[in-house]
Order: C-alpha cells, then sequence, then structure tokens
C-alpha cells in the first residue's frame, strides 16, 4: 500500500513539473517523503525541482542527502558541479567535476571538466590531458585551451576538427569565425559569420560582420550591421562607436555625431571616443566642437600627444600655419618616433603647396608605421598629383599588399593608366574595382575610357551611363559622355550631356565654355552667347577663352564688343 502511495505522488509530481507547477510538484514529494525519507529518487527529484526554482540552498540540501546515502551519484554531482558554476565557486566546480569524471571517463564528463579548467584559467591541465580526438566539445575546450596560451595555430586546427565534426554548433561558429577574422581569412570568416547572422543574430555577430564591411569600405552596409548591433545592445558604447565611425565613413556627418554623443554618455572617460568625435568635427571644419572635445582629452590626460597634435593641425587650418608648425616639430623633438606629427606636419605643409616637404614628412611616417593606409594613400595622392608616376604604382602596389581590397589604391592606378594612356592596363584595374566594388562609379568610369580607347564604343557608353547612374551629381562623368558623343559627331547629344554638367557644376567655367563651342556649332546663337558670357565671367584671364568668345561675337556682327573682349 505504501508503495503505491509513494509511486501515485512520484507521478502526479512528474505530471505537475511537466506542465510547469514546481512548487505543486515540490508538495507530491514531500508526502512522498514522509512515508519513504531515504528514498534517493525522491531526494534527487526534490533536488532538481528546486534547481528549476533556482533556489539552490535547498538543492544542495537534497543533493548531500542523496551524496551522504550515494558519494558516487553521478547526475548528482554533475548539478552540484552546475551550481558552483552559477555561484562562481570554481574551484569547487574543478574539484566534484573531477570526481565526476573519475566515475564515468565519458566525453560529455571530459568536456565538461575541460570547460571549467578554462574558466579556471589552468590551460596547462588542459594541455597536459594531451587530448588528440574526442567530441565538437571536447576539441572546442582543447582549441581554447590553445588560444588563450597562445598558440593560434593549434587552436585553428582543433576548432576546425571541431566545427568539421558539429557544423551547426554556434558557439564553435563564433570563436572559429572570430579566429579567422583575426588572421585575415576574411573570406572564411564571413561566410561564418553570416552563417551566425541567419541562425543567432547576437550583437556581437553583427559587430564583426560591420568591421569586415568596414575593412572593404562598404560602409553603408556596415552602418546597417553596426545599426543592428546597437539595437540588439543599446548599452554597449562599442557598438553605438562603431555605428558612428560608419557613419562618418560614408559622410553623413549628422548621424555620426549623434552616435558618437551616445558612446560618450555611455562611457565619457573613454578617449578614443571624445577624439574620433574631435576627428570627424576637425574634418567638417567644426574646429569649435573639436577643440571642445580635444579640451576634454587635455584634461583627462594633459599629455596626449594625438590630442596635441591635432590641435595644431586645427591652428594650421584657421590660418597659423607658423604656431601649428612649431607645435607640430616640437612634439617630434620630444618624441621622434610619433608618426602621427610627421604626418600633421605633413598635412600642414600639403596645405602650404609644399609638396616636396609634405611627401618628405609623409615617408617619415611611413617609415615609423609603414602598414598605415592613410598615410600611404596621401602619399600616393601627392605622387600622383605631382605626376611622379612611377612611385606612386610603388605606392598603390604597397597598398594592396596590405589591403588587396583597398579599393583607393586601384582607383590611383587607374588615373595614372589613364593619364598614360596605357588601356589595356587601365581596363583591367577597372575591371578589378568593379569586382571589388559593383558600386563604385570609378571602375565603371575608367572601364568606359578604356573601351572607347580600344574601339568598343557602344559598351564604353553603356558602361559610362551605370557610372552616372550611380553618382548622379558628378559633373566630369557628363562631360567624359559628351567627349564621347562629339567623338561620334553627335553634337546634339554632346551639347546635352554638356549643359548638365554645367548645371551641376555652376562654377567651372570650362564646362560653359564647352557649352558655347556646341551651342555653335549646332547653330544655337542665343545659347552660345549665353553660355559664353558665364564663362567669361567667371574667368575673364583665360586668353584661348576670350578668343573663342571673340571669334563668336565677331560673327553674330558684334566686332566692337569682340575688341573690348581681346583687349582686356
Amino acid at each position: 500500500m505504501a508503495n503505491n502511495e509513494i509511486i501515485e505522488y512520484i507521478k502526479n509530481s512528474f505530471d505537475l513539473k511537466s506542465q510547469g507547477f514546481y512548487k505543486q510538484a515540490i508538495e507530491m514529494l514531500y508526502k512522498a517523503l514522509t512515508i519513504e525519507p531515504d528514498n534517493i529518487e525522491i531526494l534527487a527529484q526534490l533536488a532538481q525541482l528546486h534547481i528549476l526554482l533556482e533556489d539552490n540552498d535547498r538543492a544542495k540540501y537534497y543533493i548531500d542527502k542523496v551524496l551522504e546515502k550515494n558519494p558516487n551519484h553521478e547526475e548528482m554531482l554533475i548539478l552540484l558541479a552546475d551550481i558552483y558554476l552559477k555561484e562562481d565557486n570554481l574551484e569547487k566546480a574543478k574539484e566534484v567535476s573531477q570526481k565526476i569524471y573519475e566515475i564515468n571517463n565519458s566525453d560529455e564528463n571530459l568536456a565538461r571538466k575541460l570547460k571549467i579548467l578554462n574558466k579556471l584559467k589552468n590551460y596547462d591541465l588542459i594541455l597536459d590531458e594531451g587530448i588528440e580526438d574526442g567530441t565538437s566539445e571536447v576539441l572546442f575546450e582543447v582549441a581554447k585551451a590553445y588560444y588563450y596560451s597562445g598558440n593560434d595555430k593549434k587552436a585553428l586546427k582543433y576548432l576546425e576538427r571541431a566545427n568539421s565534426l558539429d557544423s551547426e554548433n554556434e558557439d564553435i561558429m563564433n570563436f572559429l569565425a572570430r579566429l579567422y577574422y583575426e588572421h585575415k581569412e576574411i573570406d572564411k570568416a564571413e561566410i561564418l559569420f553570416n552563417r551566425l547572422a541567419k541562425t543567432k543574430p547576437s550583437a556581437q555577430v553583427m559587430d564583426y560582420l560591420g568591421q569586415l564591411s568596414l575593412d572593404e569600405r562598404k560602409y553603408s552596409l556596415a552602418a546597417e550591421f553596426f545599426s543592428k548591433a546597437n539595437s540588439l545592445d543599446t548599452k554597449n558604447p562599442k557598438y553605438a562607436y562603431n555605428l558612428a565611425s560608419a557613419y562618418f565613413m560614408n559622410g553623413w556627418v549628422e548621424e555620426a555625431s549623434v552616435y558618437f554623443h551616445k558612446a560618450i554618455c555611455l562611457d565619457p572617460m573613454n578617449i578614443e571616443y571624445h577624439y574620433s568625435a574631435a576627428y570627424m568635427y576637425y574634418q567638417c571644419n567644426n574646429f569649435t566642437k573639436a577643440k571642445n572635445e580635444l579640451n576634454t582629452i587635455l584634461e583627462m590626460e594633459p599629455k596626449h600627444k594625438q590630442a596635441t597634435v591635432l590641435k595644431a593641425m586645427i591652428e594650421a587650418k584657421q590660418g597659423n600655419s607658423l604656431v601649428a608648425k612649431n607645435e607640430l616639430k616640437s612634439v617630434i623633438e620630444k618624441d621622434d618616433t610619433d608618426d602621427f606629427a610627421y604626418y600633421a606636419l605633413a598635412i600642414v605643409y600639403k596645405d602650404l603647396l609644399l609638396k616636396d616637404e609634405a611627401k618628405e614628412y609623409l615617408r617619415k611616417a611611413i617609415k615609423l608605421k609603414p602598414d598605415s593606409l592613410t598615410y600611404l594613400s596621401e602619399l600616393l595622392d601627392l605622387e600622383t598629383e605631382s605626376k611622379d608616376f612611377d612611385e606612386a604604382l610603388k605606392t598603390a602596389h604597397k597598398l594592396i599588399e596590405i589591403n588587396d581590397r583597398y579599393v583607393p589604391s586601384f582607383v590611383s592606378m587607374a588615373e595614372i593608366y589613364d593619364e598614360q594612356k596605357n588601356y589595356e592596363r587601365l581596363y583591367a584595374v577597372a575591371q578589378d574595382i568593379i569586382d571589388l566594388d559593383e558600386n563604385c562609379p570609378k571602375g565603371y568610369y575608367y572601364n568606359a575610357i578604356a573601351l572607347f580607347a580600344q574601339g568598343d564604343r557602344t559598351f564604353a557608353i553603356e558602361s559610362l551611363k551605370k557610372a552616372i547612374t550611380l553618382d548622379l551629381n558628378n559633373a566630369v562623368l557628363y562631360i567624359k559622355m559628351s567627349e564621347f558623343c562629339q567623338y561620334e559627331g553627335d553634337i546634339e547629344n554632346a551639347y546635352m550631356w554638356a549643359v548638365e554638367a554645367a548645371d551641376i557644376d555652376e562654377r567651372n567655367y570650362k564646362y560653359r565654355w564647352l557649352c558655347a563651342n556646341l551651342a555653335d556649332l549646332l547653330h544655337k546663337v542665343e545659347d552660345a552667347s549665353r553660355y559664353f558670357s558665364q564663362a567669361y565671367r567667371l574667368c575673364s584671364t583665360d586668353e584661348a577663352l576670350n578668343k573663342d568668345y571673340a571669334k563668336h561675337l565677331s560673327s553674330i556682327g558684334r566686332e566692337e564688343q569682340a575688341k573690348r573682349i581681346l583687349n582686356s
């Protein structure tokens, strides 16, 4: 009779537990316990139910009762180890997990033991086991031990094996993706992070996808990922900061300002956040706000070199070049290894149109920091502007060695090959640009130039139209289309494209001059007169323009005005 009662109570308890009525289930077991107080099954069930109620003290009480009667009760020892883990009592958890493994050396128990050793940073104890094989969980823990011991190569080997055994394990995927990213195996990292984004879209995963997009200079896409990360974890300043950075790099200054402000509010003592905001304001010529951020930094860290250097750069922008040069040279005298100070001095000289001095200081900065995309890009621009094409191409190749997805270096190479009229190489580089970023208008622009020069004019025009759709407000593209039409003898369309360019860039007198000449060819006398007049008002010192204007005036009987133009 007593046995039947106990069975009934236990059965009722299981039913209540399955419905989530844990307290009522416990009451059933208490009734069973009054009949048979030493029943291990009842005591074990009570321990489990108290864990479900998050009452760890009562759970431990019943676990101890079971272990008094059976010290090797594996299930209760596992529960006890889990409780110690939750309580962050890692030494106790380690002791219990070791006992569990001695009782039953299963892969599951080994993984638990290794996990606790990893939490205790007892990496040597894991590596001393000499584990070569096991389940995905065991291999994962061994991989972590190698990683935190500084052996990334071994960590990667074990992680890849763990992933091959359980390709759906999100924790393994995440760790492996991060390691791929750290070691610049970008394609592999991207595949795993994209899989995780579909199955487990955490803020961390979205942040990594944002970083990958940022590395590829896909700023809009980076902003999308960082925005998702920020939405998933609104209290993490890092995600707000990364979102601000992506917005800034994409030219969305107002949005960037909002999220820099949010990051600073969440972490007001973070100097990097203040400095990035200051740099953005500097780039936007908002020197008052830039100085406010820099002053905040210098209050926290009076000898902060980057803030001091940026303040000097602001002085230069405000016309105090001598003050800026002296300040920067003072920084270099105190520390001749400050690459940013050399870079800043180069920018000051560049603004003063002293390109040779600017290049000299940039090379000094690059010597100290040879992998800086910023410094190398600045040098590449100066070398290209100076038509020092051999050196510029060398610099472009250095940039590509550092980052083979760095689109601006390919664009600079295209510009050089265009100048050199090397259309075969121009075509190849244009294709590289399009492959790297199908939304980059310059790729299609240079592709069009190369195709047109090689006689493939139909495809050249289509490529240039694609460039225009991607950059509607770029007058240069419309002028190039006008040139194509002129070459084809289509003066009507050449004129139409030139007018579009002149409307976009109203201050460029050469565009209005071109409109005037094309209007003349089309016998659009009033249009020609209007565009010549506008071009002349914008630049009356161009002798070639004045001759064309005078010739036009003479052709319509305005000889006196033509003479005045020539004599002006």
